[in-house]
């Protein structure tokens, strides 16, 4: 039987970036998302968890998004595939773990709440990883995740046009290690087959941003959008879920 698929190059190479030497960065860690997007979580967290809550940040890079929640009052843990990306070892408790494998028995606690932000695309088997999730967490406690909105109009003209979604196409999935596009409805299929409950879709971002120079792609997603049964909050570029461990 052959190996779970990893794309470690990417992951490598983070690692040996500078502090700060990227555009986007949170007190110089650096920040591998959307425009935008640690901001959007950080809010939602605002509105999810009361201070100070236990929370671990899976595949948490440089720990941009750690030290962000950690400066709002949670409680923070980490982990990650590779622990070199992670800047903040001497602040905050790491465990380095590779998500293919039963890494909710890594944990010496259940937290309240598990942040899962651009990671399960990088996964081979979606489906472990959330069930992986849903037995690290508490009681009561809540998830949130992120990936790349395959629903969104611009990714459904995108896979008319060429026959991959936005952020999947072969550079995609050789240079970023996006290999698993998961669509809303497989999310929440996914979610709920491993016990979630309360589970909320949203999205963030403006995908029409990357239509610039493509007029026929950006038509066509105008009238795909028009036409989708799919809750206008929930056609952006990023796709954005929380749900809630029963308890």
């Amino acid at each position: 039987m052959s190996n779970p698929i990893i794309k470690t190059d990417l992951f490598s190479r983070m690692a040996h970036l500078e502090v700060g030497s990227v555009e986007k960065n949170y007190k110089g860690l650096a920040i591998h998302a959307l425009q935008g997007l640690h901001e959007h979580i950080g809010t939602l967290v605002k509105e999810l968890f009361p201070q100070p809550s236990s929370l671990l940040d899976i595949a948490a890079g440089s720990g941009a998004l750690t030290l962000r929640l950690q400066d709002i009052g949670h409680k923070m843990a980490a982990c990650d595939y590779v622990a070199d990306n992670f800047r903040l070892m001497n602040t905050v408790d790491f465990t380095q773990v590779d998500l293919n494998k039963n890494f909710s028995k890594r944990f010496n606690t259940l937290f309240d709440g598990i942040l899962a932000i651009e990671i399960i695309e990088h996964i081979e088997n979606p489906r472990h990883v959330i069930r992986e999730i849903f037995a690290s967490l508490a009681p009561g406690g809540k998830l949130i995740l992120s990936t790349p909105n395959i629903d969104n109009p611009v990714s459904l003209a995108l896979f008319v046009r060429f026959g991959c979604f936005q952020w999947f196409a072969e550079e995609n999935y050789q240079n970023d290690g996006h290999i698993t596009p998961i669509s809303q409805y497989s999310m929440r299929t996914f979610l709920e087959e491993s016990g979630f409950v309360d589970i909320e879709i949203s999205s963030f971002g403006d995908p029409f941003r990357v239509t610039q120079g493509w007029p026929k792609i950006r038509l066509l997603a105008k009238v795909l959008g028009f036409l989708s049964a799919i809750d206008n909050r929930s056609q952006g570029e990023i796709l954005v879920v929380n749900a809630r461990k029963p308890g």
